[in-house]
């Protein structure tokens, strides 16, 4: 049996050195060997560690404890039982508290918050004797949207009346027997813009169709503008070229009815907000 041992040196979990001392050392002798080394000394920066053990496997005992609680970690065999010098610095446990702390105060943080959002859609109960008034879904119900003004013949014609069906569902949900409360006018630009172009034949294979639009929001009551805004939906189609002209007028169209859809998505979460928070 060799005289002296081996021991692998870890500090937080990580390892920094080997020591080596006599199979029969004691503890101080163990500690004062590790804490002697240079590698233990650059991981302390000068301070003494807060606990230090043995950790043997489970057919022998460890008679060089020195810590209270062990720390998990790998370790290296010698002779008959396998054993690892496990040192702790002094700011281990102060990380890991201020790591708990403050994730507890995250947590109280969301629940202190949680309570002060609500669904956009969302219908609330009303108090027992409280007198009933329409929700945002009900609010949204009692606007009517006027047609669209475009030239006839157009493109932006068919877009417009588009935008307009798409609006009325998404306000209405396709239901219909409400008596309008606002009128909603909108306005609306077309434009297109080559983006990738071929350089053998000067075509483009990429176009950029957009649609700019302006809304008001009528209070028909008092006939008082209440909400005003702008919006704009932009989305790309390709040209597949000169000989598959159905395919490129196709691609035209699917960019159209997409943008007409973003453009009343857009304005009816405008709308939505507006009944939710007043502004």
């Amino acid at each position: 049996m060799e005289s002296s041992i081996t021991l692998p040196v870890q500090i937080n979990g990580k390892k920094r050195a080997d020591v080596t001392v006599a199979r029969d050392a004691g503890n101080s002798d163990i500690e004062a060997a590790v804490l002697a080394l240079d590698a233990v000394k650059k991981a302390l920066e000068g301070k003494s560690p807060e606990k230090g053990h043995c950790r043997p496997t489970k057919d022998s005992q460890c008679r060089r404890l020195i810590a209270r609680r062990p720390f998990s970690a790998a370790t290296t065999r010698i002779g008959s039982f396998r054993a690892a010098w496990l040192v702790s610095s002094p700011t281990t446990e102060r990380k890991l508290a201020a790591r708990v702390s403050r994730s507890f105060f995250a947590l109280g943080l969301a629940g202190l918050v949680a309570g002060c959002f609500q669904p956009l859609y969302a219908e609330h109960p009303l108090p027992i004797g409280a007198a009933a008034s329409p929700g945002v879904v009900g609010q949204m119900r009692g606007v009517d949207v006027a047609p669209i003004d475009t030239a006839a013949g157009s493109r932006l014609a068919r877009v417009s009346v588009n935008v307009r069906n798409e609006l009325i569902y998404d306000l209405t949900g396709g239901s219909g027997g409400y008596s309008p409360t606002h009128r909603l006018d909108v306005k609306l630009v077309a434009s297109q813009l080559q983006v990738i172009v071929d350089i053998n034949t000067a075509r483009p294979d990429i176009n950029n169709y957009g649609i700019d639009g302006t809304y008001t929001l009528t209070e028909l009551g008092t006939g008082r503008v209440v909400v005003k805004g702008q919006t704009f939906a932009r989305v790309s189609y390709n040209i597949p070229g000169q000989q598959q002209r159905f395919a490129g007028e196709r691609g035209l169209r699917d960019a159209e009815n997409r943008a007409a859809k973003e453009i009343a998505e857009n304005i009816r979460t405008r709308l939505a907000s507006f009944f939710v928070a007043g502004t």
